[in-house]
């Protein structure tokens, strides 16, 4: 019985995504692929083993191409919002200390992440329901682990395919992890200025590995959600990637219905396989003798 779809080395050697649906059952749903279908019904087309393998070729290109891509855009997305919570860490602590003009800096900076919350609908629900009537009492680093709990929700939702990605990063930027209290550290150190190298010293160390990874299954999981459910998504994968495939595969298949056709092969004695004898197109042909070179 003919196994799930399943993307397989993208974007690391040994990654494994599995879809809900097989390829049959693709060629079996879009019209579009049954005219490569050589005999019988859509049922029929759908389970010759060429055009099968045309279209999991199809599927597996769409993956090279695309979760590579689609792995670095994430990362390069949470680091850039990594290194700003960290900036904006000394930003808060340097404002609790009175340091000149931090405070007009940290206001701005909270505007900035209070825009970039309020650009969508939901961003705005969740600011109204909760935290517009807190934000103002908090002190500055709560105020800005808040602000980066709803920018990171919002990251979230701005993710292709994402599921469960905007509590996933909610999650995170929202607790300690990110957004750091230096001044709370004084206690384990002698001077700030030790806290601060020390948060940084941790920081660097820190495996953010599995967070990238949980947020990429999220991501992969909508995506073969999506291909395995949604009939428009399937269109535009079979049209861009399965598609070419098939058409390459069927005129090399052609090609090589035509060659056979043309090379009929009739010993004419036992020793004409040796002396190269065959026909070709309705004419004898007699090969020179290379012994060592002929595959027979």
């Amino acid at each position: 019985m003919e196994e799930l779809f399943v993307f397989v080395d993208a974007p690391a050697r040994g990654d494994r995504w599995t879809t809900a649906i097989r390829a049959s059952d693709l060629i079996a749903l879009h019209p579009e692929l049954h005219d490569f279908g050589e005999v019988g019904s859509a049922a029929d087309v759908a389970g010759e083993p060429w055009l099968i393998e045309a279209v999991e070729a199809g599927l597996q290109r769409y993956g090279c191409e695309t979760f590579s891509r689609l792995y670095i855009d994430v990362l390069e997305r949470i680091d850039a919002m990594v290194c700003e919570a960290l900036h904006d860490s000394v930003l808060a602590m340097q404002s609790t200390l009175n340091r000149p003009g931090a405070a007009r800096q940290l206001r701005q900076r909270e505007q900035t992440l209070l825009d970039q919350i309020l650009d969508d609908e939901q961003g705005v629900a969740r600011y109204v329901a909760g935290p517009m009537l807190e934000l103002r009492y908090q002190r500055p680093i709560a105020r800005l682990r808040t602000l980066y709990a709803l920018r990171g929700a919002r990251l979230g939702r701005a993710l292709p395919f994402g599921v469960d990605a905007s509590q996933i990063l909610e999650d995170a930027f929202g607790g300690e992890a990110f957004v750091i209290d230096f001044l709370g550290m004084k206690e384990q150190v002698a001077r700030t200025v030790d806290a601060v190298s020390l948060a940084c010293r941790n920081f660097a160390r820190r495996d953010l590995a599995q967070l990238y990874r949980r947020l990429f299954g999220d991501v992969m999981a909508g995506l073969t959600q999506k291909i395995s459910q949604n009939r428009r998504f399937q269109r535009f994968v079979i049209g861009g990637w399965v598609l070419p495939e098939v058409r390459r595969r069927q005129t090399l298949r052609r090609l090589g219905a035509d060659e056979a056709a043309a090379v009929d092969i009739l010993p004419l004695d036992p020793g004409a396989l040796e002396r190269g004898t065959m026909w070709r197109g309705g004419q004898r042909v007699i090969r020179e003798d290379r012994s060592g070179l002929q595959p027979f």
